[in-house]
């Protein structure tokens, strides 16, 4: 029916198509419950207000935008415990495990996008 290899292209390709629409439900669901969370307090930033006030001359001196948000965390994250990160973090060796899985050869397919999609899933599912 299919010529070999091309049944695994349709159906990584519809997992992706069928990932994407997951991934923009979520998303537009995520900025709708944006406006109510309580976990952050949103501001403005005052350098984003001065950086809108200069003439675009000025604009183009200034190296880096300010970002347009200041974000206040609540006790949330300290209620879980995540008061400090670590100073480094190595999937080689958590505790003695190693969780990297060895490369794979994507050979002439020209389906790195693929190998890599699946290679942060399999990172998050460890």
């Amino acid at each position: 029916m299919f010529k070999k290899g091309k049944g695994f292209m349709i159906s990584i390709t519809i997992f992706f198509l069928v990932i994407c629409i997951i991934g923009i439900i979520f998303v537009k669901n995520q900025n709708k419950n944006s406006l109510n969370n309580d976990n952050y307090n949103y501001r403005i930033s005052s350098d984003y207000l001065n950086y809108l006030s200069l003439s675009e001359e000025d604009k183009e001196k200034v190296s880096v935008i300010p970002s347009k948000y200041d974000y206040a965390l609540n006790d949330s994250v300290t209620s879980v415990g995540m008061t400090t990160l670590p100073e480094q973090f190595d999937l080689r060796d958590v505790d003695g495990n190693n969780y990297i899985t060895p490369n794979k050869n994507q050979k002439s397919r020209g389906i790195c996008w693929a190998f890599s999609a699946v290679s942060v899933m399999e990172n998050a599912v460890m």
